[in-house]
């Protein structure tokens, strides 16, 4: 799961089912159809800061703090 979610960070393109896989594997038991339509509402910055901080990851940022890379 860890790696996935690397990558996907790394290839800065949201994949909602491994951001569902997390939320399952820390104990949620919502619908993924629930989860999907529930994104738009969340704050996806703080959970990615979350999942981030959960799998002790560094981020990298440019000058100008764009998120540049995860690396371990």
């Amino acid at each position: 799961m860890k790696e996935e979610y690397i990558k996907m960070r790394n290839n800065k393109v949201i994949d909602v089912s491994v951001l569902y896989t997390f939320v399952r594997d820390q104990g949620a038991s919502m619908s993924f159809e629930s989860f999907k339509f529930a994104m738009p509402f969340l704050d996806l910055n703080h959970i990615l800061d979350h999942i981030d901080r959960t799998y002790e990851l560094v981020k990298l940022y440019d000058k100008n703090d764009n998120f540049i890379k995860i690396v371990e």
